[in-house]
Protein backbone atom coordinates (compact mmCIF):
# COMPACT_ATOMS: atom_id res chain seq x y z
CA UNK A 1 0.00 0.00 0.00
CA UNK A 2 1.61 2.86 -1.34
CA UNK A 3 0.76 6.73 -0.98
CA UNK A 4 -0.07 9.07 -3.98
CA UNK A 5 2.57 11.29 -3.95
CA UNK A 6 5.45 9.00 -3.58
CA UNK A 7 3.87 5.94 -5.52
CA UNK A 8 5.16 2.66 -6.16
CA UNK A 9 6.40 -1.07 -4.62
CA UNK A 10 10.34 -1.26 -4.30
CA UNK A 11 11.41 -4.11 -6.23
CA UNK A 12 13.84 -6.66 -4.38
CA UNK A 13 16.72 -6.83 -6.75
CA UNK A 14 19.16 -4.36 -7.26
CA UNK A 15 18.65 -3.46 -10.99
CA UNK A 16 15.25 -2.58 -10.75
CA UNK A 17 15.40 -0.79 -7.91
CA UNK A 18 17.21 1.78 -10.07
CA UNK A 19 14.37 2.10 -12.03
CA UNK A 20 12.50 1.86 -9.73
CA UNK A 21 9.86 4.74 -8.12
CA UNK A 22 9.97 5.23 -4.48
CA UNK A 23 7.66 4.14 -1.85
CA UNK A 24 7.60 6.47 1.63
CA UNK A 25 5.30 7.83 4.11
CA UNK A 26 3.70 10.67 2.80
CA UNK A 27 2.73 11.83 6.52
CA UNK A 28 6.90 12.65 6.96
CA UNK A 29 6.65 15.17 3.95
CA UNK A 30 3.19 16.57 4.98
CA UNK A 31 4.40 17.08 8.98
CA UNK A 32 7.11 18.65 7.92
CA UNK A 33 6.10 21.03 5.61
CA UNK A 34 3.41 21.96 8.02
CA UNK A 35 5.37 22.64 11.52
CA UNK A 36 9.04 22.37 10.03
CA UNK A 37 10.30 19.96 13.27
CA UNK A 38 13.84 18.79 12.32
CA UNK A 39 14.54 15.62 10.61
CA UNK A 40 15.33 13.35 13.17
CA UNK A 41 12.59 14.83 15.68
CA UNK A 42 9.83 13.08 13.04
CA UNK A 43 11.15 10.10 12.01
CA UNK A 44 11.54 9.42 16.55
CA UNK A 45 8.05 10.21 16.54
CA UNK A 46 5.66 7.51 18.51
CA UNK A 47 2.17 6.85 18.47
CA UNK A 48 1.70 7.72 22.16
CA UNK A 49 2.30 11.49 21.45
CA UNK A 50 0.42 11.87 18.87
CA UNK A 51 -3.60 13.21 20.07
CA UNK A 52 -6.28 13.47 17.38
CA UNK A 53 -8.44 14.41 20.10
CA UNK A 54 -6.67 17.72 21.00
CA UNK A 55 -5.09 17.74 17.56
CA UNK A 56 -1.74 17.95 18.49
CA UNK A 57 1.93 16.07 18.59
CA UNK A 58 3.66 16.26 21.09
CA UNK A 59 8.10 16.73 21.45
CA UNK A 60 10.54 15.93 23.69
CA UNK A 61 10.22 19.52 25.62
CA UNK A 62 13.24 21.86 25.82
CA UNK A 63 14.10 24.96 27.67
CA UNK A 64 13.36 26.74 24.49
CA UNK A 65 10.08 25.54 23.67
CA UNK A 66 7.11 23.56 24.55
CA UNK A 67 7.74 20.84 22.60
CA UNK A 68 4.19 20.69 20.74
CA UNK A 69 2.40 21.59 17.61
CA UNK A 70 -0.69 21.53 16.40
CA UNK A 71 -1.75 19.70 13.65
CA UNK A 72 -1.87 22.15 11.25
CA UNK A 73 -3.20 22.01 7.38
CA UNK A 74 -3.01 18.32 5.90
CA UNK A 75 -1.36 16.49 8.88
CA UNK A 76 -4.40 15.09 10.51
CA UNK A 77 -5.67 12.95 7.49
CA UNK A 78 -1.92 11.92 6.67
CA UNK A 79 -1.88 11.16 10.03
CA UNK A 80 -4.84 9.19 10.35
CA UNK A 81 -4.21 6.97 7.24
CA UNK A 82 -0.64 6.31 8.76
CA UNK A 83 -2.17 5.35 11.50
CA UNK A 84 -4.52 2.42 9.92
CA UNK A 85 -2.03 1.27 7.93
CA UNK A 86 0.26 0.40 10.89
CA UNK A 87 -2.71 -0.98 12.88
CA UNK A 88 -3.89 -3.04 9.92
CA UNK A 89 -0.14 -4.57 8.80
CA UNK A 90 1.96 -3.88 11.43
CA UNK A 91 0.65 -3.30 15.37
CA UNK A 92 3.39 -3.97 17.56
CA UNK A 93 5.33 -0.98 15.93
CA UNK A 94 5.14 2.38 18.60
CA UNK A 95 6.78 4.43 15.53
CA UNK A 96 4.79 7.13 13.23
CA UNK A 97 6.96 6.27 10.63
CA UNK A 98 7.99 2.93 9.72
CA UNK A 99 9.00 1.08 6.74
CA UNK A 100 6.48 -0.86 4.34
CA UNK A 101 6.44 -2.08 0.74
CA UNK A 102 10.16 -2.07 1.25
CA UNK A 103 11.76 -5.45 2.55
CA UNK A 104 10.72 -8.28 4.49
CA UNK A 105 13.39 -7.44 6.62
CA UNK A 106 12.78 -3.83 7.02
CA UNK A 107 9.16 -3.82 7.11
CA UNK A 108 7.17 -2.51 10.22
CA UNK A 109 10.88 -0.95 12.01
CA UNK A 110 11.41 2.77 12.65
CA UNK A 111 12.97 4.97 9.63
CA UNK A 112 16.30 6.06 10.79
CA UNK A 113 17.05 7.34 7.50
CA UNK A 114 16.44 7.92 3.47
CA UNK A 115 19.00 9.88 1.80
CA UNK A 116 19.12 7.55 -1.38
CA UNK A 117 15.15 7.46 -1.37
CA UNK A 118 15.37 11.15 -1.04
CA UNK A 119 18.14 11.70 -3.83
CA UNK A 120 16.09 9.50 -6.17
CA UNK A 121 12.78 10.94 -5.65
CA UNK A 122 14.51 14.53 -6.29
CA UNK A 123 16.33 13.01 -9.15
CA UNK A 124 12.70 11.60 -11.03
CA UNK A 125 11.14 15.29 -9.85
CA UNK A 126 14.24 16.89 -11.68
CA UNK A 127 13.61 14.44 -15.00
CA UNK A 128 9.67 15.71 -14.64
CA UNK A 129 10.31 19.67 -14.40
CA UNK A 130 12.55 19.12 -17.70
CA UNK A 131 9.90 17.27 -19.45
CA UNK A 132 7.81 20.07 -18.62
CA UNK A 133 9.94 22.57 -19.52
CA UNK A 134 10.94 23.98 -16.49
CA UNK A 135 14.22 24.59 -14.79
CA UNK A 136 14.94 21.42 -12.22
CA UNK A 137 15.32 22.55 -8.50
CA UNK A 138 18.02 20.82 -6.26
CA UNK A 139 16.17 20.19 -3.31
CA UNK A 140 17.10 19.34 0.46
CA UNK A 141 15.21 17.71 3.64
CA UNK A 142 15.99 21.53 5.11
CA UNK A 143 13.75 22.93 2.44
CA UNK A 144 10.43 21.23 4.25
CA UNK A 145 11.19 23.36 7.18
CA UNK A 146 12.23 26.97 5.19
CA UNK A 147 8.49 26.23 3.24
CA UNK A 148 6.76 25.65 7.05
CA UNK A 149 8.07 28.72 8.14
CA UNK A 150 7.73 30.65 4.95
CA UNK A 151 3.68 29.44 5.44
CA UNK A 152 3.33 30.22 9.05
CA UNK A 153 4.99 33.76 8.57
CA UNK A 154 2.90 34.72 5.70
CA UNK A 155 -0.50 33.18 7.06
CA UNK A 156 0.46 35.42 9.89
CA UNK A 157 1.53 33.22 13.02
CA UNK A 158 4.25 35.56 15.26
CA UNK A 159 7.29 34.41 15.48
CA UNK A 160 7.15 33.29 19.43
CA UNK A 161 4.45 31.01 18.15
CA UNK A 162 6.70 30.30 14.92
CA UNK A 163 9.31 29.47 17.28
CA UNK A 164 7.21 27.11 19.20
CA UNK A 165 5.93 25.08 16.59
CA UNK A 166 9.24 24.59 14.69
CA UNK A 167 11.52 23.99 17.98
CA UNK A 168 13.43 27.21 17.06
CA UNK A 169 15.79 27.53 19.92
CA UNK A 170 16.78 31.12 19.64
CA UNK A 171 15.11 34.61 17.90
CA UNK A 172 18.03 34.66 15.03
CA UNK A 173 17.08 31.08 14.04
CA UNK A 174 13.88 32.43 13.29
CA UNK A 175 15.12 35.79 11.52
CA UNK A 176 17.56 33.02 9.93
CA UNK A 177 14.24 31.47 8.56
CA UNK A 178 12.44 34.81 7.32
CA UNK A 179 13.22 34.35 3.08
CA UNK A 180 11.97 37.93 1.30
CA UNK A 181 9.83 37.04 -1.28
CA UNK A 182 8.73 38.65 -4.07
CA UNK A 183 5.84 40.39 -3.07
CA UNK A 184 7.62 42.01 -0.03
CA UNK A 185 10.16 43.08 -2.49
CA UNK A 186 7.46 44.59 -4.76
CA UNK A 187 6.31 45.93 -1.58
CA UNK A 188 9.26 47.90 -0.73
CA UNK A 189 10.03 48.83 -4.20
CA UNK A 190 6.32 50.92 -3.78
CA UNK A 191 7.39 52.40 -0.88
CA UNK A 192 10.37 53.80 -2.02
CA UNK A 193 8.84 55.05 -5.65
CA UNK A 194 6.22 56.65 -3.11
CA UNK A 195 8.66 58.39 -0.92
CA UNK A 196 11.35 59.56 -3.78
CA UNK A 197 7.98 61.01 -5.42
CA UNK A 198 6.67 63.15 -2.45
CA UNK A 199 10.23 64.49 -2.21
CA UNK A 200 10.64 65.56 -5.64
CA UNK A 201 13.51 62.26 -6.20
CA UNK A 202 11.59 60.55 -8.65
CA UNK A 203 9.92 61.95 -11.85
CA UNK A 204 8.14 59.63 -14.64
CA UNK A 205 10.45 61.12 -17.67
CA UNK A 206 13.58 59.41 -17.35
CA UNK A 207 15.21 62.10 -19.43
CA UNK A 208 13.77 64.99 -16.87
CA UNK A 209 15.50 62.79 -14.15
CA UNK A 210 18.63 62.76 -15.64
CA UNK A 211 18.30 66.59 -16.73
CA UNK A 212 17.09 67.52 -13.46
CA UNK A 213 20.16 65.61 -11.47
CA UNK A 214 22.62 67.11 -14.02
CA UNK A 215 21.47 70.68 -13.24
CA UNK A 216 21.78 69.62 -9.24
CA UNK A 217 25.13 68.79 -10.26
CA UNK A 218 25.66 72.30 -11.75
CA UNK A 219 24.47 73.59 -8.80
CA UNK A 220 26.09 72.10 -6.18
CA UNK A 221 29.18 72.52 -8.43
CA UNK A 222 28.64 76.49 -8.73
CA UNK A 223 27.93 76.78 -4.61
CA UNK A 224 31.57 75.20 -4.15
CA UNK A 225 33.10 77.52 -6.26
CA UNK A 226 31.63 80.73 -5.12
CA UNK A 227 32.95 79.00 -1.52
CA UNK A 228 36.27 78.84 -2.87
CA UNK A 229 36.31 82.53 -4.06
CA UNK A 230 34.96 83.89 -1.04
CA UNK A 231 37.68 82.05 0.86
CA UNK A 232 40.34 83.99 -1.61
Amino acid sequence: MCRPALTARLPQTSRDRERAPICLPDGYFVMDSEIGRRLRELLRIRWDRVDFEERAVYFEATKFGTGKAPLMGEMEAALREQKALRDADYPECPYVFFWFDYRFDKNGEQILRFDAFWRRAVTALGKQMKADGLEPIDLHFHDLRRSAHYQMRKAGIDSQTRRDIMGHESTSMDDRYTMIDDEALDDARRKMEAFQKERGLLQEDPAARIASLKEQLRLLEAAKRGETAHED
